[in-house]
Parts: structure tokens; sequence; C-alpha cells
């Protein structure tokens, strides 16, 4: 016996560690009578996402079930009670790590079985979970002038982002202390995120729950969109042309932005199930998308720099005479204005992106699911060096960096979620309602920096060239002769 108390300690004890490391999120649903304001017990809720059920359970004595693990996203919420008229709660908002509070007020009396009595669920105006921040689903990111994720996440209240696409400061804090997040994966190197990719954004600014470890300021988390029942696809285009070449601009502004995206997913195998209904076994989603932006940085005033012919003659004489008569002064102290051409971007800054992301999702039994994920991203660009700008733009440096990511991700339930009263009377299963989560995880970044023309031929930077000693051979100093 003490034998038996002792293992399931430990078993608690194990699920509960491998529990607090997940990215999951959770509904509370309350039944009450809409009439007279009763909890009602042992009532069946499930809980479906984009018509695929994904959760369910029974009330307990106070009307009260937890619907869980929820990846983050949106759920309609279906309750049903013999004697009451079936209710569903369309849009219930999980956040990752959060858990959200739905209350279904269900009316009794005469009941109809071919009609769901259907609501839509309010986000409350005071969140009841203990962490402050913000959630933006897929649909609100979407439509957003921006689609970027940092300023994305500038909308949450006490998160400050100077300029479009620039680190945040959340609540005073720097933007080395801002911790990331893909799909529960802690980020090291870039997101790796095309556009359509992402599902929600989640930020949290303060009650940082232990689960994400040493986090010093704020949180930001991503949850990428998983595999659906149905084939889905979609391509997305946006240009504004080739931006400003040789003082003349192809396209609708100077700044030549270019980005293609493209999404697809579906079901890769599907069984039928004992009462025939076809259930995906096998799903995917894979998207990508790549930039060419020739001008990241559009400044409203000009941009200078200098002509090219102008450069080359300075190049071949860089020194003149000093006004004084005694030694040299340079040439690029005399440029005037006129020496430079006036442009409406800066010059050689292009930035080039390319990203992959990738999920699979395979579902072995009921109470088990496997998801493999995978990422990539290149950023591949020309750094802006202010003091470059003038005279040196073409030696800006280049940066070229490459993340590569992947995970697996176990979820395991316990116990048959959708049992009725008098099944759970006769189960003897020790767990119920309970699941782990086990989380795998290998990231790699590299990050060079060169100049395009030298690379990694480190003995030809700061070579100036080569020079010839010529020895006339006989010097007099002071009448003397020397040989």
């Amino acid at each position: 016996m003490i034998k038996n108390v002792f293992t399931l300690l430990f078993v608690l004890l194990a699920v509960a560690g491998l529990n607090a490391q997940n990215n999951t999120g959770a509904i509370k649903v309350t039944l009450k009578d809409k009439t007279t304001g009763e909890t009602l017990p042992f009532a069946s809720v499930v809980a479906s996402q984009k018509g695929i059920q994904v959760a369910g359970t029974t009330t307990d004595m106070n009307g009260d079930c937890f619907l869980k693990p929820l990846p983050p996203g949106t759920y309609d919420v279906k309750a049903v009670y013999v004697g009451y008229q079936t209710t569903e709660i369309k849009g219930v908002l999980v956040g990752e790590g959060k858990t959200a509070y739905v209350t279904v007020m269900m009316a009794s009396g005469e009941v109809k079985l071919d009609e769901v009595v259907v609501e839509t669920y309010q986000i409350p105006l005071v969140d009841p979970d203990t962490k402050t921040g913000g959630t933006m689903t897929r649909e609100e990111y979407q439509n957003q002038a921006s689609k970027d994720v940092n300023t994305s996440a500038a909308t949450t209240g006490g998160v400050f982002q100077s300029d479009e696409g620039k680190s945040l400061n959340v609540r005073g804090g720097r933007s080395g202390q801002n911790t990331y997040f893909v799909d529960g994966v802690k980020v090291i190197g870039g997101l790796g995120l095309p556009q359509q990719a992402v599902e929600q954004i989640n930020v949290i600014t303060g009650g940082v729950p232990a689960m994400y470890g040493d986090v010093t300021s704020g949180v930001i988390s991503v949850t990428t969109r998983g595999p659906q029942a149905k084939f889905f696809g979609g391509i997305e285009a946006i240009t504004s042309g080739f931006g400003q070449n040789n003082g003349k601009t192809y396209g609708l502004d100077a700044y030549g932005y270019n980005s293609l995206g493209f999404s697809v997913g579906g079901p890769i195998w599907k069984k039928t199930d004992t009462t025939g209904t076809k259930k995906t076994i096998i799903g995917f989603f894979l998207s990508g998308q790549a930039n060419y932006v020739k001008d990241p940085i559009p400044s409203y005033v000009p941009v200078y720099s200098l002509k090219s012919d102008v450069k080359d003659q300075l190049t071949q004489t860089p020194l003149r005479p000093s006004p004084s008569g005694i030694g040299f002064v340079k040439q690029f102290d005399y440029v005037t204005l006129d020496d430079m051409n006036k442009w409406k971007s800066h010059q050689n800054v292009a930035q080039n992106y390319i990203a992959l992301n990738g999920k699979i999702d395979i579902k072995p039994t009921e109470n088990t699911n496997i998801s493999i994920g995978g990422a990539y991203e290149l950023s591949n660009y020309r750094a802006f060096i202010y003091s470059f700008q003038l005279f040196n733009p073409e030696n800006n440096p280049q940066v070229i960096s490459n993340t590569y990511r992947g995970s697996i991700r176990v979820t395991q339930k316990f116990g048959k979620h959708t049992a009725t009263k008098e099944e759970k009377e006769k189960s003897s299963a020790l767990l119920t309602n309970t699941f782990f989560n086990l989380l795998v995880s290998y990231e790699m970044v590299s990050s060079k920096t060169q100049m395009p023309k030298f690379k990694d031929n480190l003995f030809d930077y700061g070579y100036v060239g080569k020079f010839d000693i010529n020895n006339s051979g006989k010097y007099n100093i002071n009448n003397y002769a020397f040989n």
C-alpha cells in the first residue's frame, strides 16, 4: 500500500513538473440555469476549433469544468444537458499559458433537439487572469498595416517602440531583457516566421509565469498555425517597385519594397472511426516568405553622396599642396554641395530575407498528439553606417545570419475526457482530465559580418597597397658626402 502511494506521488510530481513547461491554455466553463442561476453538474462540454472537436469533459458537482490542454487560438464551446437547450459559445479566445473563463446560461423547458442556441464570446474588460499584457489573433495581425511582430506587439499597453521594426522596451526595461518564444521554444536567433504562419501573438508585461524561466522584462510569445481538416492555401504578393536607380524611380516610391509569401496545409492521412466519422490522423502546414527591400530605413529628408567622377578624381589625387606652402592637405576638405548627388533613398542598404516554417501533427490515439515543427531564416543585408553615407556607401558591411530551429512536442492525456457520471463512478483510473507536455527543441544560429569585396580574406582588410622605395645612392648634408 505504501509503495503504491509513493508511486502515485512520483507520477503526480512528474506530471506537474512536465506540465509546468507547456505553452498551452485552458477554458474554465461554468454551467448555470438561465432562470434560477443554479449550477448544472455532470453536463457534457466540448471545445471545437474549425469544426473539429479538440477537447471534452463533464462538469463537476459545482457545475465547473476545465477544457485542456488547448493550444492558443479561438474555440467554440458547446454544452449539452438533459432537459436543457443545447448552447454554444463561439469565439472563445485562449492565450498562451492563460485560462479563459466562460459562463454558459442554459434554458430549460421545451427543448428542440435540432436547434442550438448560439452566443458570441465577449472578451472581459478586466482580465481575471493574473498576467498583464495583450493577445493579438491572426485576423487582427493580418488586418494591420505592418506585418512586423515587434510592431504588432508594440500596440500593447506598457510597450514602447521607437520606430517600425525596431526593438521593444517593456515597462522601461532594456530591449535585450525581452524574451521571445515560438510555439513554446525559446528563441535565440531570428524568429523565422513568415507572415502567414502567425496564429497568435501574446505579450506578457507583468506577472510572468514561472514556466518562462529567467525573464527580467517582457515576454513575446508567438504561436504558429497548425494543420486543418481540409486543404487550404494562399499566396500573397506586395510590391512598390524597384526603387530609385541613377536618380530615376521605378515604381510607386524610391524604397523598393517587395514581398512574396505563401501558406498551404491540410490532412495527409484520414481514418474512419467506429461511428463512421473521418478523423485526421496526420496533418501538415507549410508557409514561406521572401522579401527584398532596397531601402528598409526610408528618410523624409534627402540623402547625399559623392558623385562617382569626383570620387575617382579624389582617389587618384587624395592630397594637394597646402595654401600655406608647407606640406599637404586632403582634397576631401574642399568638397562642396555641387560635388554631391541628391537621393530620395539611402544607398547600398538593400535587405534580402527568406523564412520557412512547417509543422506536422500526428494523432495516433485519442489522447496522444505529436507535433513536429521546424523553421529556417536567412537574413542578408548591407548595414547602414552613418559616417559612410557621404563618401563611402559602397563599403557598407554585409551581414549574413542563418537560423535553424526544430522541435518535437508530445502531449499525452489521461482518462476519458467525455466520460459520463456512471462511467466515472465505474472507472478505476487514478488520473482523469490530466495531461503532460514533453518538449524537445534544437536551435542553431550563425552570423558573419564582412566586406563583400574581401569576404573572409582577413589580410586584405586595411591593405592600402605596395610601396616601392627608391634610393638615389648619395646625399649631401652640411657639405658631408655619404655613400
